[in-house]
């Protein structure tokens, strides 16, 4: 059976996810952020995790593997972790790689506004997808902070196309794991700086 092929893996909230929740976000910090051409999405992200701590990678696989029954283990996982400030106002309705076969995010503010989590849609893949896809990638890739506000309308249309059906509210050490393949997008993002911006480590996982 091809990824594509397989099962829809249901969307997963684990709250309390990390042990240590301060270690990973006093490390998160520490670290450099760029954009860089690594791909399409808001914000700037750091080098992959097992590039910056094996340590914390092997600790990430443990976690996810106990609430993941049916995967023996990976092949690789691809995680950084991600800084969005309030300029980006909120995310685009996307997918992920079908490639993948599990995706997520863990918030790691200790505080956050309401409306600022994530939330998951129902609704049909062709919606005039090369007219948002062209304007979802100015948005994330080529315009400044003050053009940004102008593709706030866009992305409200955007959504019009889809049904919510599930909210996920941004807790402090709470992890959000469904299947790559669910259309989701980020709630409203937050944040002046470094230190008080919406920061997440999102993931990516290859089951063995």
């Amino acid at each position: 059976m091809s990824r594509a092929d397989r099962p829809f893996i249901p969307t997963t909230v684990i709250d309390n996810f990390f042990e240590t929740p301060s270690l990973w976000r006093n490390f998160a910090l520490q670290q450099e952020y760029y954009k860089g051409d690594r791909g399409t999405w808001p914000g700037i992200r750091t080098p992959m995790l097992h590039e910056l701590s094996q340590e914390l990678y092997d600790i990430l696989e443990i976690r996810l593997l106990e609430h993941l029954p049916t995967f023996k283990g990976f092949s690789k996982i691809d995680s950084t972790f991600q800084i969005i400030d309030e300029t980006w106002g909120k995310g685009w309705v996307h997918d992920d790689n079908p490639e993948h076969d599990v995706a997520g995010i863990i918030y790691l503010n200790e505080t956050s506004p309401l409306n600022s989590g994530t939330t998951m849609y129902s609704g049909a893949a062709d919606i005039n997808g090369d007219y948002y896809s062209k304007l979802f990638m100015e948005d994330v890739l080529s315009v400044d902070p003050e053009e940004r506000k102008t593709y706030a309308k866009y992305r409200d249309e955007q959504r019009s196309f889809f049904t919510p059906v599930t909210n996920v509210d941004f807790e402090w050490n709470r992890c959000v794991m469904f299947d790559p393949r669910t259309w989701h997008s980020a709630d409203n993002f937050f944040g002046k700086t470094l230190d008080d911006s919406r920061l997440t480590l999102v993931f990516f996982g290859n089951a063995l």
